[in-house]
């Protein structure tokens, strides 16, 4: 007789805990943070090593490319459904230290909408001048000013609060009635 089965229970972020996991699921955890993290980390190296530009080259792809995604499904099927549960209690728990409080000041407010939209000033300004006129500025400058504007971009969500947020959210959720056909 077939009987369903309770769904996975996953564990809560306050009560996780490495030991509480089994060793199938730590090495699985452990062979995706390999994968994702110190693998790409050794083209630090690349540069370093005397070795020719070609073979620089293809052993920076394995690394950025190939290498993490072979270990990310070896991982993520030794870790499992279990490992998944942990991972999702993890991060739930990092949020909720890092989340934007819901209601923030109107002044407060009002700066993280005028970050966010200034954010996007740097692209279009540099994107317009470099078309109009050769600029005097050099590429790392102008990548500089391109990743602060990025930054600026992700912590004006953080100044602005939750109900910017969420705001932002129902500019993508329709309202009922407006499902398109």
């Amino acid at each position: 007789m077939f009987r369903p089965q309770e769904p996975f229970a996953h564990p809560d972020a306050a009560q996780w805990s490495w030991s509480s996991i089994s060793w199938r699921c730590r090495l699985g955890l452990l062979i995706i943070v390999f994968g994702d993290v110190i693998l790409p980390a050794f083209c630090l190296v690349l540069p370093f090593l005397d070795l020719p530009a070609a073979v620089k080259a293809g052993l920076a792809t394995v690394l950025l490319v190939g290498g993490p995604e072979v270990f990310m499904i070896l991982g993520v099927a030794l870790a499992g459904k279990e490992g998944y549960a942990a991972f999702k209690a993890l991060l739930h728990s990092i949020w909720k230290r890092i989340r934007p409080p819901q209601r923030v000041s109107p002044a407060r407010y009002r700066l993280g909408v005028v970050i966010f939209i200034a954010s996007g000033l740097p692209m279009w300004v540099l994107a317009y001048l470099r078309a109009l006129a050769p600029l005097a500025l050099d590429n790392q400058v102008v990548l500089g000013i391109l990743v602060a504007a990025d930054m600026a971009f992700v912590v004006s969500f953080f100044i602005a609060g939750g109900e910017f947020w969420d705001k932002l959210k129902g500019l993508f959720t329709p309202e009922p009635g407006e499902q398109g056909t």
